[in-house]
């Protein structure tokens, strides 16, 4: 996952809740629509919203955090396995 892929795929997941709240707001109010109506159920159905989708935000990115430290430690550990081991003679002696 690449840091602007990550940053779009944060805002996709953290939309969804809003758009769920939205969606809910909108179901409630439709029998006989009224902008008020849909406006007071917008407001009963916007903070959770919210706080799911700043929760989902942190959650995907507590775990791109994790998986790209993951990564690098994959990649260092590969790279310590691969290195060519020089005979001891080689090595600089400290005195």
């Amino acid at each position: 996952m690449g840091g602007e892929d990550s940053g779009r795929l944060r805002l996709l997941l953290a939309a969804m809740p809003l758009l769920a709240g939205v969606y809910e707001a909108y179901e409630a109010a439709s029998p006989g629509f009224e902008p008020s109506t849909f406006g007071l159920e917008l407001a009963r159905r916007l903070p959770l919203a919210l706080i799911l989708a700043m929760a989902v935000h942190c959650l995907i990115g507590i775990l791109n955090a994790v998986l790209l430290r993951l990564r690098h430690v994959s990649v260092a550990a590969q790279a310590e396995r691969n290195e060519v081991k020089r005979p001891r003679s080689w090595r600089l002696k400290r005195w």
